[in-house]
């Protein structure tokens, strides 16, 4: 007669499907869990780096107008802000904001997915093209003309600094803890 073959399973080596489909599951869920800590890390660095960003314009409109001893003036919009300096008329400007006649210095757009809400103190005075910041030729916050205030990102997304709080001798970046912006 002849001779049985036998197959001993204990010597296979190789993976099932459902031990594959397992470690593919759960290499998915890593991926996504790492995907939504990796955009909010992104989304924190952008709200921190706005910020800062205009944290720096500010201080260095301050001592741009001690420099030149001149007036200065921050303009915001709902997408940008612009500084610039008081020249007209020649030679050392009349103190009010003359879009087109007086020399813009700078001007940058905000991050469309971070946008900035503008506080002044006290309410409802907002800061616009219309009625900008205003520093003196001292570096000061001129509050005869312009209130103090808080500029600040809206969107949550638990930085370090959210928010920079403006008074008229000195600005502070600060942390909005739902009301007012608390300085660090």
């Amino acid at each position: 007669m002849g001779t049985v073959c036998r197959v001993n399973r204990s010597n296979d080596k190789g993976f099932t499907m459902i031990e594959i489909i397992m470690v593919v599951a759960i290499i998915g869920i890593l991926i996504g869990i790492g995907f939504f800590s990796y955009r909010g890390m992104m989304d924190r660095y952008n709200v921190e780096k706005q910020i800062k960003e205009m944290y720096v314009d500010l201080m260095s409109t301050r001592i741009r107008a001690m420099q030149r001893n001149r007036i200065h003036f921050v303009a915001f919009t709902s997408t940008q802000y612009a500084v610039y300096e008081d020249t007209s008329p020649v030679p050392d400007g009349d103190g009010t904001l003359t879009i087109g006649a007086d020399t813009q210095i700078l001007q940058k757009s905000l991050m469309p997915n971070f946008p900035v809400t503008i506080t002044s103190w006290p309410p409802p005075n907002q800061w616009s093209a219309a009625s900008p910041l205003q520093f003196n030729a001292k570096g000061l916050l001129d509050t005869n003309v312009t209130t103090t205030g808080t500029v600040r990102v809206t969107v949550e997304a638990n930085g370090e600094y959210d928010c920079i709080a403006i008074s008229e001798v000195r600005n502070s970046l600060g942390k909005w803890d739902g009301t007012q912006c608390k300085a660090r």
